[in-house]
């Protein structure tokens, strides 16, 4: 009984490993936004007003079907990325300025990516 339940949960959770044409296509849309906005960084404001403050990302459904990157995307640049605070922005005086190094960035794709570890160095792993 329990070991049909989990093969059952095992075969649904498998629509969450994508294969290579699809990452490929996820990857591209998502290097493509990611472009644009570093394209565009050195005119964008600090700060946004925004009349809909971004309120718009909880109409978005979270549903059994997935929703297309590109409508993923959309919602994103227009509820997350332009309204309020732009800490990306050259015009953001923060007394603690946030990251946004390029590469740092790529590595930090690739740790969750590889899903490592990093909390635990190799030779303390070893004494587990």
């Amino acid at each position: 009984m329990i070991k049909d339940k989990i093969s059952l949960l095992e075969t649904k959770s498998r629509m969450l490993e994508p294969d290579r044409m699809a990452r490929e296509n996820v990857r591209n849309q998502v290097l493509e936004y990611t472009e644009q906005f570093l394209e565009n960084i050195d005119h964008a404001n600090a700060w946004n007003e925004s009349e809909s403050k971004g309120i718009g990302i909880y109409d978005d459904p979270i549903e059994e079907d997935p929703a297309s990157i590109s409508e993923l995307l959309a919602s994103v640049k227009e509820n997350i990325d332009t309204p309020h605070l732009n800490a990306a922005s050259g015009g953001h005086l923060a007394y603690v300025p946030g990251g946004g190094i390029y590469y740092s960035s790529l590595g930090d794709y690739m740790v969750a990516v590889s899903n490592k570890y990093a909390g635990c160095p190799r030779h303390q792993r070893s004494r587990l």
